[in-house]
């Protein structure tokens, strides 16, 4: 059920002080909204949480007269739980909180890497020996000598040719990939 809530021409003005406010702090004022979904995990994060990650993300969405009925829904199982009306306005809120760097982008998150490890990759002058792959703490080594490196760059080049994996799993293979490649050219050129 989609809440017409908090439109400033319905008149709801009149019960913050007759004032205009945005429908933001309308919502963190009022008890009927406990929990929201986080865009990025799908669970319900209690309101103040939320409005510490997100807050100015829906300050500047909901400024107005956009209501809050538009990007959510109550749950009708969970009293007070707000969920993400569907899929495009779980993204306009993250690509919003993107935009205002409250959270990292998708991809980011994904490839788990450091601030310091993506300015490395993304420098144009990046030496090879800064992209040479870093030894794992889950006792597998992608650093060795080359003809184990190389092995397994046979390996990551032959799991790519498969057709039916995932976005996901590809761009992680494409980065072991890019990887071992520098620290191969990296090991052949210091022989």
């Amino acid at each position: 059920m989609a809440l017409a809530c908090w439109s400033l021409e319905g008149g709801d003005v009149e019960n913050y002080g007759g004032h205009m406010t945005d429908n933001w702090t309308a919502v963190l004022g009022d008890s009927r909204y406990q929990t929201f979904e986080d865009p990025f995990s799908g669970m319900a994060v209690p309101k103040a949480e939320f409005n510490a990650v997100y807050g100015p993300a829906c300050l500047a969405i909901f400024l107005g007269e956009i209501e809050v009925g538009l990007l959510f829904d109550e749950n009708p199982m969970v009293e007070g739980e707000w969920r993400f009306s569907d899929d495009n306005a779980r993204a306009d809120l993250y690509d919003v909180a993107v935009e205002l760097r409250l959270v990292r982008e998708f991809d980011e998150v994904c490839a788990g890497e450091s601030d310091e490890e993506k300015s490395i990759r993304l420098s144009p002058a990046t030496p090879p020996s800064a992209l040479q792959p870093k030894k794992s703490t889950q006792g597998g080594t992608h650093a060795g000598s080359p003809a184990e490196m190389q092995v397994r760059l046979d390996k990551v080049i032959s799991l790519l040719m498969d057709g039916s994996m995932s976005s996901k799993r590809r761009k992680k293979l494409e980065r072991e990939r890019r990887g071992l490649s520098a620290a191969l050219a990296h090991a052949e050129d210091s022989h």
